[in-house]
């Protein structure tokens, strides 16, 4: 459970550190005025506030730390904790490596889990918001606030006002988005996709908005903790192919996904068996640069509506 190496002797590459710092800590500083000990330290005091690490953590993440402080997690079978493990890791909170809790997180982890046993997770209520920035990219900030999260359609703008205030208040939900402006607009991203809003936008302008996203459960809550629709064959097998062979690029997929362009992996792969894997499942994923449905849906809707 407990490995040795603290979360300082454990990350060294700035801008990674500087990256999950941004969205744990409330007020982050420019990152040519702040070093990784500094960026370390503060998120140390983010987590120091009473449950900030249950808040920060899905159910499927708070389910594999109570594996681990149980000791009840076989290291053989780590790679179907490969979404868990990679997320937690990207919080501050596992050794990815040696598969070990920091040790400076074992309290806060042990107080989380316990709070988890008794409540549940309050995960729940942010998997639809932020699925559906995950599979869209970027909404603008009004838009979102439209979407009715809570079931009800019949609420004033106070009332969206302030549902919005409770959801930026969870550490869950911050560390997930990005809220930003562009030409007097506010626009609220799937944080990840900070960097890449700009080519989104510019690939999303290639093509119409032809058939509405349409949603099950299921797709959401992959959507949410996988960022690709597992339930699907062909994406389960190129989402494990890729776990097992070359973790390294999962990202990149990931970003070939958002912006429909496969060029963005394709100088990691190196023989047609890879491939063809890679290919086959991102037809299959929803895409930022097509409004958030696949292009295999995209080509039927094309086909369909020349032949209505």
């Amino acid at each position: 459970m407990n490995g040795g190496i603290n979360v300082l002797e454990y990350y060294n590459d700035k801008e990674s550190v500087y990256d999950n710092y941004f969205k744990i800590v409330e007020n982050p500083k420019n990152i040519n005025d702040v070093s990784i000990p500094q960026m370390i330290e503060e998120v140390k005091k983010q987590f120091s506030y009473k449950d900030f690490l249950y808040y920060l953590c899905s159910s499927k993440e708070l389910k594999f730390l109570k594996m681990i402080i149980d000791k009840k997690f076989d290291e053989d079978d780590y790679l179907d904790y490969m979404c868990e493990i990679r997320t937690l890791n990207s919080k501050f909170i596992f050794n990815s490596d040696d598969l070990t809790i920091f040790p400076e997180q074992i309290k806060n982890v042990k107080e989380a889990v316990k709070k988890f046993e008794k409540e549940g997770a309050s995960s729940d209520l942010y998997i639809l918001p932020i699925a559906i920035l995950r599979m869209l990219g970027y909404l603008s900030l009004d838009a979102f606030k439209s979407l009715s999260f809570n079931g009800s359609s019949d609420m004033s703008q106070k009332e969206i006002d302030d549902s919005f205030e409770y959801f930026i208040s969870c550490p869950l939900f911050r560390f997930n988005t990005y809220i930003y402006e562009k030409d007097g607009v506010d626009y609220i991203c799937y944080a990840d996709f900070i960097n890449i809003i700009e080519e989104i936008e510019e690939e999303r302008n290639k093509y119409i908005n032809i058939e509405p996203i349409d949603l099950n459960k299921e797709e959401v809550e992959d959507m949410f903790y996988y960022g690709f629709p597992i339930h699907n064959k062909k994406v389960k097998r190129m989402y494990n192919f890729i776990n097992e062979y070359i973790p390294y690029i999962m990202d990149f997929v990931e970003e070939a996904r958002a912006l429909n362009d496969y060029s963005v992996v394709e100088r990691f792969l190196k023989d047609d068996k890879a491939e063809k894997i890679i290919r086959d499942g991102l037809e299959y994923c929803p895409s930022c640069a097509l409004y958030g449905i696949s292009p295999y849906r995209y080509t039927k809707a094309l086909e369909n509506n020349k032949n209505s």
